[in-house]
């Protein structure tokens, strides 16, 4: 089990869902950057593109995600976190 520490039985079991939807690998970690919770991750049985566009294209899968990295600068990994914003969805960002 990665380090969950903070996350509550409903958000692990958010992962845990993301986990074997994209079978994918993910470290959930706290960092200092976001003041919160984010993960990065690679998809095993699909490309990181069609990820992304299906995270953002089904928000209400994924309620906790507010951020998303945008592909641009992580071609081969995806990031995500749960750092507040004004507005409603995932919003993508620029490292």
């Amino acid at each position: 089990k990665p380090l969950a520490k903070g996350l509550d039985g409903a958000a692990w079991a958010r992962i845990q869902h993301a986990q074997e939807f994209f079978s994918i690998s993910v470290n959930v970690m706290p960092t200092m950057a976001t003041g919160g919770m984010a993960f990065d991750c690679k998809p095993a049985h699909t490309t990181v593109r069609e990820m992304y566009d299906y995270v953002l294209d089904n928000p209400d899968e994924f309620p906790l995600i507010r951020r998303i990295e945008n592909i641009k600068a992580t071609p081969t990994w995806l990031h995500f976190d749960v750092v507040p914003h004004n507005g409603s969805g995932i919003r993508v960002f620029m490292p």
